[in-house]
């Protein structure tokens, strides 16, 4: 497996993001949250397959957007095309951002959409010269969070 270096077109890196999933991230996300959560060994490569679901008015998750990418070990590659990823859908769909970002106990997804988050102005606003979050707010799965304190 070659390293993902940003920018070049040979390597294995792909965000999949149609037209209609783009109307869902503006539709879905005001007032609502994605869920993004990784799969790992789902392809012959094991290649880490992310996935940002928002729920639609009957509660069923729609999808909003694919990505894979190489994960070396040690290489921030996995970090970086999660940034690269949420940098690109924030761009494409305008100031429109959801409430929250449910994720979960993955610290490298943790930090990766933090770092997007900080630097997003559509996700904060300056009231009395003070920064305030107003969107996208990450929250831990509860499953997950249920899971660490019973186990």
């Amino acid at each position: 497996m070659q390293p993902f270096i940003p920018g070049d077109n040979g390597q294995p890196f792909v965000i999949i993001i149609q037209d209609w999933m783009l109307e869902m991230c503006r539709s879905l996300s005001t007032n609502n949250a994605w869920a993004i959560d990784s799969t790992f060994r789902t392809n012959q490569f094991g290649l880490p397959l992310y996935a940002a679901v928002a729920p639609n008015s009957q509660g069923v998750g729609i999808p909003l957007w694919y990505m894979m990418c190489t994960n070396v070990a040690g290489s921030g590659q996995e970090k970086m095309a999660l940034q690269l990823t949420l940098r690109k859908v924030f761009g494409r769909i305008a100031n429109v951002r959801p409430s929250a970002i449910v994720i979960d106990k993955s610290w490298l997804e943790y930090n990766a959409i933090k770092a997007v988050i900080e630097e997003d102005p559509s996700s904060w606003k300056i009231e009395n010269g003070i920064r305030i979050q107003t969107h996208c707010k990450i929250l831990l799965c509860w499953f997950h969070v249920k899971k660490a304190w019973v186990s």
